[in-house]
């Protein structure tokens, strides 16, 4: 995500990213949420949503940016991270065959494509990655991150 990066950018140089950071995680979190821990697909800069429905990425995103934003310091990230990680796994992830996903759901919870992009995984990959690198092989909301073997080997 944009501010997932802007604060990989802020460790490495030294420079106060923090005004971006604000803008981009106040307008996610005003305009981009949907109830329960649901995302929204597309929002303009204006706050309006274009799409209600939500893909896998934006949760992968959502968790990459709040993990950071923990790390920053700011307060009440863990209850948002499990949230996301929560819903991403019971409308997307925990949901289709053994080792695939369904990639967008309605703003109702149901299926709309019926093909699994492989580019997801890296999504939620490096989401899992970077909760397991921060929180440990912990549980996070309702769910116990432990990484795979192959994972644990490297």
């Amino acid at each position: 995500s944009d501010l997932w990066l802007l604060r990989k950018f802020a460790r490495a140089t030294g420079r106060d990213v923090s005004s971006h950071v604000e803008k981009l995680f106040g307008h996610a979190l005003a305009h981009g949420q949907g109830p329960n821990a649901t995302l929204v697909e597309e929002v303009l800069d204006d706050g309006t949503v274009v799409k209600s429905s939500c893909r896998t990425w934006p949760y992968t995103e959502a968790v990459k940016a709040a993990v950071a934003e923990h790390e920053a310091g700011r307060p009440g990230m863990e209850p948002l991270i499990a949230g996301w990680l929560d819903t991403m796994f019971e409308r997307h992830l925990g949901r289709a065959f053994p080792g695939g996903w369904v990639d967008q759901v309605s703003a109702e919870g149901e299926p709309m494509v019926d093909f699994a992009p492989a580019s997801t995984l890296y999504h939620a990959f490096l989401a899992i990655a970077e909760v397991e690198r921060v929180f440990g092989s912990s549980r996070v909301g309702r769910r116990t991150i432990t990484p795979p073997p192959l994972i644990e080997a490297l």
